[in-house]
């Protein structure tokens, strides 16, 4: 984690230097990193621990002696697998509860305090908007919150899991108090038959939330709870509408602090095979490896979130593609 803020640091040295920002307000953009960078060396301080120590006992003989002794290998290495299993759900709790809030804290530290910029939420306009409030799913294609207008608008009412109401329009405007929709379709469902009504341009007095806090609500999926997203997925899988962007972050949310025991587990008959290879070649092996998954994992993640793999698929390959080879190495640890 030390060694990522430095160099983090030094890249972003010439921001502060021109911004002129403060040393406490780097430093606090920085402690809110802390749960985020956490997250993201977990599994690659495993994987240097596992390297450096397994490697010195290779090159010591240790483990020729263990095995001399006909002791299992596999049956020693157990207990590290073991570990890397809690740390699995460890890595994922400090995320969800330190890491992404806290990102999105030091985001706000950069733009708003550091770079002098506005608020995100104090833009003028914004695209393909939905979020989850109050039972009701709102999603804008457009809106601007200096016109009060909105375009592609589509609001789903719930009663529970269940649609009570889902009402689509071309257009809307807020009047100061509420929305007014146009040119659009409002159905109610119902047990015995569905009441489907068409409109030229209707009130929605129950609507009365802001375009200034449509936007102000907006944000990044990457700083959106686990939980929350998984609320969001539930209703819009109820309502038809896409989900694939969440989906596909929401299931990495798991994926990606399971490789604390992947590449654990694939680093194990590497590291134990090591015999007469110096520190530092361990030590770049480690960090290579570290490299090779996260920029897999990041790019199979972005490729899913953009539907061209199936979501499930592409939160978890990565690990399948690291789990794979690891089971033959691991079996074959003791020939």
């Amino acid at each position: 984690m030390f060694i990522f803020v430095v160099v983090n640091f030094f890249e972003r040295l010439d921001q502060f230097v021109s911004h002129k920002a403060a040393f406490g307000v780097i430093v606090k953009f920085y402690v809110f990193q802390l749960g985020y960078i956490f997250n993201l060396m977990f599994p690659v301080a495993h994987l240097l621990a596992l390297f450096l120590s397994l490697g010195e006992l290779a090159q010591k003989n240790e483990i020729l002696a263990i095995r001399a002794a006909g002791v299992s290998l596999k049956r020693v290495f157990i207990p590290l697998l073991v570990f890397a299993l809690f740390s699995s759900a460890f890595d994922l709790f400090v995320a969800e509860v330190l890491g992404y809030p806290g990102y999105q804290k030091s985001e706000r530290v950069m733009r708003v305090e550091i770079q002098k910029r506005k608020p995100i939420f104090g833009r003028v306009s914004g695209e393909n908007i939905s979020f989850f409030w109050q039972n009701r799913l709102y999603y804008f294609g457009y809106i601007n919150r200096i016109r009060n207008i909105g375009s592609r608008i589509t609001v789903i009412e719930f009663k529970g899991d269940s649609i009570k109401r889902q009402i689509t329009a071309k257009d809307g405007v807020f009047n100061g108090k509420y929305w007014i929709l146009k040119d659009g379709t409002e159905r109610i469902v119902r047990p015995e038959k569905d009441t489907l009504i068409f409109f030229k341009k209707r009130p929605y007095p129950e609507f009365n939330i802001t375009p200034f806090e449509f936007l102000k609500k907006r944000s990044r999926l990457i700083y959106t709870p686990a939980k929350e997203l998984k609320e969001v997925i539930d209703k819009k899988k109820k309502a038809g509408l896409d989900y694939t962007a969440e989906l596909a972050e929401y299931l990495s949310r798991f994926a990606f602090p399971f490789s604390c025991f992947v590449m654990l587990f694939f680093g194990i008959p590497l590291a134990s095979s090591m015999r007469g290879k110096a520190k530092a070649t361990a030590f770049g092996l480690a960090l290579s490896l570290a490299f090779l998954y996260w920029g897999m994992f990041q790019g199979i993640k972005l490729a899913g979130s953009l539907g061209k793999i199936n979501p499930y698929l592409s939160a978890w390959l990565t690990n399948i593609i690291f789990f794979v080879p690891s089971l033959y190495m691991y079996f074959r640890i003791d020939d």
